[in-house]
């Protein structure tokens, strides 16, 4: 009898036991799904019914099969670099409250090496709202349920249910039987919450969503992977002879290297091993400029390897031209336009994409021109001359609202490649990388030819490379970074008795943008304070033949030799904004730059040989400053500053000669202000289509 009332009491504490379960869990089991298609078992074409996957996904990265007569997802990567896909789709929930969500996944790595050194592969599932976004991981070589709890707080909320996977090597998740449900109550104890209201909506802004449309357009190849290009065997051989010719270069600053014997003199001189460091450094830089054309950054959501590709602004349009210039020879931007109405690659695969999706027009950045009448119609820039005289017609063509000079510098630089359409905007992305490394390699060649040492010049460098919007623009397809490259190649030249030479710079920098004629004007007026006749004379005689160019290139499109489309009216307020506007103000982007600025004006009424490097920049700096204070333009309607950012080499060594002869705290602040620009230039340059004329400090606005 103890033997069966010790049963009875089990059975009885069992049923206790499940009964509390029951109160306990929800019973959500039974409930209806409310994914549809969840176990996948219905579609056509490879694609799960009532499922999407990813936009821009790539051949291969996604698979719906049957497995052992089991529907399943697979979600693939190919190759190391970081990339987000997800399938998905919309459920809108009637109630608010907590809903639970069930899949069978697991996971496989390319190789056991592979999850060694980047991390296993994890599958994922998230979820999206209209303000917020939740995920949740797991990571298993065998079937095994993955479940996670969210809770809603309104009625009718739609939000997107995706299963993909994260991994920075290759690797796949496969995802079978999903489900939705929701549950009365709380979920268990233990059960795994998406703190989903912890989410902020101020990083899945609409510019931030469109920057993931933008980057899913311009993903790189599966089969493409950056450590590759990096090891491949041409590329070593490149950068060994970077090597080599940096490291003699920077030698020869220090060594007399005339003679017959300058080759036994380098392999034999221990001081060589310096110049070889420096060159490593130098070498670096490239690497880093090169990983920021190729990577981009979105909250949330990760990183991404994209193709070199325009984003927006003015970049579309400068590609238009190239592209007219390379294949139609002329800048008759008519066709070329209309190419791009019809999804074409000449102004850029976003702009190519989002048009093929019937999203966004490409504005015409044109003038219409009558060639019967001479007529020009200006301000066209969104629609056509409404009048009769400038209706489409054989007679009417368009030629461009942009100076000519830089697309006609890239067009040279790229031909030899002889690209095809499609190919053009990453060739020119490439070239105008190399140009951005290029000017830190003047800036510090400039530092070493004055006379600083090598630490000093490699701080210069430094200060360009990583604490100032140098490194955004070093990825965008604006002129700014050539006019910069130009512009230091002038400052060498001139500091270094080459009158001719500094003259062809500064007037390749006027033909880009008229308004760095400044630049030619001011070495011209610096070289008669100094009584360097001869050498005035030249830089006249050199720049009067870019000022012919751009008063025939103003007749042939206006008809006037001068065209002042600006008023300028000075104001103190225009002048302030330039500087520390929140959203492209100088100082907030760069605030080191403020010791430049004070040595070039400490330096200008010196004649003094010392001063001359500060003292050559200062008459152009102070100029173009007032003419932005002057026009009302601000410093650019971009990535902060970027009608500065042609200068910033040029601060960058004001800023360090102004240090070589500063006290210990001023110094101390300087290193203050540099690291600030540096926490504010490296995530600036790896989201910087997210923050055209954002305030400064936005490019750390969602990374906590």
């Amino acid at each position: 009898m103890v033997g069966i009332g010790a049963i009875r009491a089990i059975q009885a504490a069992l049923l206790f036991l499940s009964f509390s379960v029951l109160v306990a869990v929800p019973s959500f089991a039974a409930a209806q799904n409310l994914l549809l298609n969840g176990d996948l078992s219905a579609g056509s074409g490879g694609t799960p019914e009532h499922w999407r996957i990813t936009s821009g996904a790539r051949p291969g990265s996604y698979r719906w099969s049957h497995v052992q007569g089991a529907p399943t997802l697979e979600i693939a990567t190919v190759k190391a670099y970081s990339r987000d896909i997800y399938c998905r789709q919309a459920v809108t929930l009637a109630q608010p409250g907590w809903y639970y969500l069930r899949a069978e996944v697991k996971t496989e790595d390319s190789s056991t090496r592979s999850a060694t050194i980047w991390g296993s592969t994890k599958a994922a599932i998230r979820i999206w709202g209209p303000r917020w976004m939740a995920v949740a991981i797991q990571s298993n070589r065998n079937w095994a349920p993955m479940e996670a709890f969210f809770k809603v707080g309104n009625a009718n909320e739609t939000v997107q249910i995706g299963c993909g996977l994260r991994a920075m090597s290759a690797g796949r998740a496969f995802f079978r039987n999903l489900r939705l449900n929701r549950i009365s109550g709380s979920p268990p104890p233990g059960s795994r919450e998406l703190k989903i209201s912890q989410i902020s909506y101020r990083w899945v802004s609409d510019r931030e969503m469109s920057a993931l449309g933008g980057v899913e357009l311009a993903l790189s190849p599966p089969e493409e992977s950056l450590l590759s290009d990096v090891l491949n065997f041409h590329v070593v051989v490149e950068v060994f002879v970077v090597l080599v010719t940096l490291t003699y270069l920077d030698w020869r600053y220090s060594n007399d290297a005339s003679g017959r014997d300058t080759l036994r003199k380098f392999f034999q001189d221990r001081d060589v091993r310096k110049s070889a460091v420096v060159a490593v450094f130098i070498c670096l830089t490239l690497l880093g400029t090169w990983l920021v054309a190729r990577v981009e950054y979105l909250p949330g959501f990760g990183f991404y390897v994209v193709e070199r590709h325009a984003v927006s602004g003015d970049e579309p349009h400068y590609l238009v031209m190239i592209n007219s210039l390379l294949f139609n020879h002329d800048l008759q931007l008519q066709t070329l336009y209309d190419d791009v109405e019809r999804g074409g690659p000449e102004g850029g695969v976003i702009a190519s994409e989002r048009r093929l999706h019937g999203d966004i027009i490409l504005e015409r950045h044109t003038i219409v021109v009558n060639q019967v009448t001479g007529h020009r119609a200006m301000g066209t820039m969104k629609n056509r001359n409404p009048e009769a005289e400038f209706a489409p017609s054989p007679d009417v063509y368009e030629i461009p609202v942009h100076p000519a000079g830089f697309p006609m510098l890239m067009a040279l630089a790229v031909a030899p490649m002889q690209p095809r359409a499609r190919e053009v905007e990453p060739d020119v992305g490439f070239i105008l990388m190399l140009v951005a490394w290029l000017g830190i390699v003047a800036t510090y060649l400039v530092g070493r030819q004055v006379g600083m040492g090598r630490g000093w010049s490699m701080l210069a460098a430094s200060m360009l490379f990583a604490a100032s919007p140098w490194l955004a623009y070093s990825r965008s397809y604006f002129a700014e970074s050539t006019i910069g490259l130009a512009l230091i190649l002038g400052l060498w030249a001139l500091v270094s008795d080459l009158p001719i030479l500094a003259a062809l710079a500064a007037a390749a920098a006027a033909i880009m943008k008229p308004g760095f004629a400044l630049v030619g004007a001011g070495f011209l007026v610096e070289e008669v304070r100094e009584k360097r006749w001869k050498d005035a004379i030249k830089i006249g005689l050199v720049l009067g033949l870019p000022a012919l160019e751009i008063l025939a290139s103003n007749f042939w499109l206006h008809r006037r030799f001068l065209v002042l489309s600006l008023e300028p009216s000075f104001q103190l307020r225009q002048l302030v904004d330039t500087l520390v506007d929140p959203a492209e103000g100088l100082l907030l982007y760069a605030p080191w730059t403020i010791f430049g600025f004070l040595a070039c004006a400490r330096a200008f009424p010196s004649l003094s040989e010392d001063s001359r490097l500060a003292r050559t920049m200062a008459l152009p700096l102070f100029l173009f400053l007032i003419v932005l204070g002057s026009i009302g333009f601000g410093a650019g309607w971009c990535y902060g500053p970027r009608y500065w950012v042609a200068f910033l080499p040029w601060l960058a060594l004001g800023t360090v000669e102004a240090m070589r002869r500063a006290g210990r705290y001023q110094r101390a602040l300087c290193a203050v202000l540099v690291l600030f620009g540096v926490a504010i230039a490296i995530p600036g340059a790896l989201r910087y289509p997210q923050l055209f004329h954002k305030p400064v400090l936005d490019a750390w606005r969602g990374l906590h």
